[in-house]
């Protein structure tokens, strides 16, 4: 069984399409997400800027899900992926993902990292 979070609730999803459109805009494909993207091409892509990505992303989530990148590559090969398939967009595009990422895996990283310290010492 996989462990990424696939059929939560409504909030998990919302956010979940908003990560597709972002990805669409970054020239990526829309029935994927940022994370699936970079976990893929992280492995099948020469350019070393798709680890940096999958790097970052991975730390953004670290607190709450180990490997987040490859958990969302593997959900989307199962679900989605094998019948749309992953783009690397042109390099505007891959820029565009970069900025995103730099400026949004550390707010992702600071609010999962309060999360864990809220369900580890609160709760």
């Amino acid at each position: 069984m996989n462990n990424h979070p696939s059929n939560d609730g409504y909030w998990w999803r919302v956010l979940r399409a908003g990560d597709r459109l972002i990805n669409a805009w970054c020239g990526g494909n829309d029935f994927c997400t940022i994370s699936g993207r970079c976990g893929h091409l992280s492995e099948h892509s020469r350019n070393p800027l798709w680890k940096v990505y999958a790097w970052l992303i991975d730390w953004a989530f670290a607190p709450v899900e180990s490997g987040h990148c490859a958990a969302a590559r593997d959900w989307e090969r199962n679900q989605l992926a094998e019948a749309h398939g992953y783009e690397i967009g042109s390099d505007l595009a891959r820029a565009l993902l970069g900025l995103i990422l730099i400026i949004g895996c550390p707010v992702i990283g600071l609010i999962t990292r309060c999360y864990a310290i809220y369900t580890r010492f609160i709760r």
